[in-house]
């Protein structure tokens, strides 16, 4: 007998995106919490003489849990809660790559932060293409209503959800070519419309409130003219700093003397992870990619000081993704971890480039977006 192959692709959840969120979101809060705590306490262990038992132990063990957890129930509330228990898990799993890629067990060893910025830049990357990953089949529809029918059994049906619910049925109604969910999608949306359902008001929750009052905030105190100038004045600010490194590095191409300068040498010297030639060519590299993205920031400057915005949220978020990628990843190896604080002033200002593009780009025909809570999107 032949199986047709379109029915094992795979089908993402309509909540695939919140729970991805909420795992990276766990992630980074573990691993910076977990470097915070060491450092306060001095980095004490949990054993004795013979026993040392690692906080990587405790994140396989809770990443066990969330698998056993999403194995065994169907509640949505579970999945929830093993997202944010994987999230820990893999924080606490991964802040000790150090001891795994190395003979002396090093857990400082300097690639470690590099390779668990990498990781979590790669479930960004995963969350960002599930959020605006969307499929018109009608097998895959099918898929999200049942899932959204657990509100009926739980019998906590809004009335968004149900208008949601009869329009994608409604569609799948049109456009199915098997009779067989034809007939069963019909059969739903007769149910669905009959006086039997119990439909409940829209639920006021916390997010939809939170997104509310942040939409207020914004409109009160970022209109355009503000949010405009605050974008010139952090992506001056960034590039005035990238000029001072892209003068460190002309000094030291130019002229090989110039490492007798007190600040060059002070600011070489004062890092311990540059010790030798092949440490301080890649610290040359990365000087090389921070003045590129300087010269990003500054083009980006002049774009929207002469009210060229699109040329300059182009090349602006061109810059500040090249910033948190390679550049960042770069930086995690000879500042470690006090890059963390730099990481989240560039996820600030990327924030600020994209609801600017969202509320003010006059180019797009859609009205501006407020904001609204990251939950999965509904038809």
């Amino acid at each position: 007998m032949r199986v047709n192959r379109s029915l094992r692709n795979l089908v993402p959840g309509n909540k695939a995106a919140w729970y991805m969120l909420t795992m990276v979101i766990a992630f980074a809060i573990t691993v910076v919490g977990t470097r915070l705590y060491l450092d306060i306490t001095g980095y004490p262990q949990l054993g004795n003489e013979t026993f040392h038992f690692a906080h990587a132990l405790w994140g396989g063990l809770l990443q066990a849990v969330s698998a056993i957890l999403m194995l065994v129930y169907l509640n949505e509330w579970v999945f929830s809660l093993s997202a944010a228990l994987a999230g820990i898990g893999i924080g606490l799993f991964i802040d000790e790559i150090g001891k795994f890629i190395t003979q002396s067990n090093d857990y400082f060893f300097p690639l470690a932060a590099p390779i668990i910025y990498v990781a979590f830049i790669l479930c960004v990357f995963a969350y960002l293409y599930i959020r605006r990953h969307e499929t018109d089949d009608t097998r895959a529809t099918l898929y999200g209503v049942l899932e959204d029918l657990e509100m009926l059994l739980d019998d906590n049906l809004d009335s968004k959800t149900h208008r949601s619910l009869i329009n994608r049925l409604e569609r799948v109604n049109e456009e199915a070519e098997r009779p067989d969910l034809q007939h069963f999608s019909g059969a739903l949306l007769t149910y669905l419309q009959s006086e039997q359902v119990n439909v409940k008001p829209p639920r006021n929750t916390y997010w939809t409130r939170l997104g509310e009052q942040l939409a207020r905030l914004e409109n009160r105190f970022l209109p355009k003219a503000v949010t405009h100038k605050l974008l010139i004045l952090a992506f001056a600010v960034l590039g005035a700093i990238s000029l001072i490194k892209i003068g460190v590095l002309f000094s030291i191409v130019v002229d090989q003397r110039s490492l007798d300068n007190p600040f060059i040498a002070n600011l070489l010297e004062d890092n311990p992870l540059i010790k030798g030639i092949y440490s301080f060519n890649w610290y040359v590299v990365l000087l090389t990619i921070e003045s590129a993205i300087g010269i990003l920031y500054a083009i980006a400057v002049v774009s929207f000081i002469t009210n060229r915005d699109r040329v300059g949220l182009q090349i602006s978020s061109a810059g500040l993704i090249l910033s948190l990628t390679i550049g960042n990843t770069l930086s995690f190896y000879f500042n470690q971890f006090s890059v963390v604080l730099d990481s989240l002033l560039l996820s600030a200002v990327l924030i600020l480039v994209m609801r600017y593009r969202q509320r003010f780009d006059q180019i797009r025909l859609k009205p501006p977006v407020a904001f609204q809570p990251l939950m999965p999107k509904r038809d």
